[in-house]
């Protein structure tokens, strides 16, 4: 059987000899990977990670089970585990809550940063889309019913959806501390937001607490002048006094859900991206298109190999 007829087999022996055969291919490809890489790190936006580590705040089972809990029991019923959250799960829902974004959203600076893109220095406003693809955008939405809504300044909703996709919560039951973790391109930035959100989630869970206790007493004192019996003064005495406590502990200004585990910590060179990592993954995805590129020419030359053969062949047979 002639060479030219006969179908390589596409053995490891037969792959290597073909990717041997189209090595300057695959070089060339692996090259104008690292290249497109380079030009990626020189364009790319470097991030920085700012880590918080914080845990809860010990607080005792009478927060509210405690004294409350002895007239729940003289009432007859109890105050079951599953009708309470903690300080610190309610602090965790702060975080990326309306309430924290609102507060926050009040600085301007910080508006003006995190939304850096929407914001014309020169003119002190909030930039409104224009141009060409907005009007593409546009177009495009009308076409397939998708609202469309009128422009708007950065506001609170855009921070909370910001917050939410931008902080990593890291909460395991395994470790005592539970990290908070936050990227951007300025480290400092990285650093304030950070705290800025931890103390407002706290905050706001402390203020909650303080107004609770507040009513709590309100209503402990009113009883307290109403109630005869002496065993009932002595547990609405106690609760009074464990209210009194918790609102003591609110007021304090001290941490109040979550204590942080010292500053936030943020890292001395970008964390993202790693330049030796994209340089290694445009090595690697060059050398594959390379190969790839590589079998495609090998089988396209036998395509042609194998059709033009039989008109050789039949050429041949008709010579005299």
């Amino acid at each position: 059987m002639d060479k030219l007829t006969r179908p390589e087999g596409m053995d490891l022996f037969g792959i290597m000899t073909v990717l041997w055969k189209r090595r300057l291919v695959i070089l060339l490809a692996a090259m104008l990977g690292v290249g497109a890489a380079v030009i990626y790190l020189h364009y790319a936006t470097f991030y920085y990670t700012s880590e918080l580590r914080v845990t809860p705040v010990q607080e005792d089972a009478g927060n509210l089970g405690g004294g409350l809990g002895g007239l729940a029991s003289m009432a007859g019923f109890s105050l079951g585990k599953g009708m309470q959250a903690t300080s610190f799960d309610l602090y965790l829902e702060e975080l990326g809550s309306r309430e924290v974004a609102q507060e926050l959203s009040l600085d301007h600076a910080l508006m003006q940063t995190v939304f850096v893109d929407r914001w014309d220095a020169r003119t002190g406003q909030w930039r409104q889309p224009q141009g060409n693809l907005e009007s593409v955008k546009r177009a495009v939405k009308r076409l397939l019913g998708v609202p469309i809504y009128s422009w708007r300044p950065p506001g609170a909703p855009d921070l909370q959806q910001y917050i939410v996709t931008n902080l990593e919560v890291e909460d395991s039951d395994e470790k005592s501390a539970t990290v908070l973790r936050f990227e951007h391109r300025d480290p400092r930035f990285a650093h304030t937001l950070l705290w800025r959100l931890h103390r407002t989630a706290d905050d706001a869970v402390s203020r909650r607490a303080l107004a609770r206790t507040t009513a709590y007493i309100a209503y402990l004192e009113a009883k307290l002048a109403q109630v005869t019996l002496t065993e009932h003064r002595q547990a609405l005495g106690q609760s009074l006094i464990e209210q009194e406590r918790q609102r003591m502990i609110a007021s304090s200004g001290l941490p109040y859900a979550a204590d942080p585990l010292g500053d936030v910590a943020v890292s001395p060179r970008p964390t993202w991206p790693r330049p030796l990592s994209v340089l290694l993954l445009g090595l690697i995805g060059g050398g594959v298109i390379g190969m790839i590129a590589a079998f495609f020419a090998h089988m396209l030359r036998q395509m042609r190999s194998t059709a033009a053969h039989p008109l050789g062949t039949l050429d041949n047979s008709n010579a005299p």
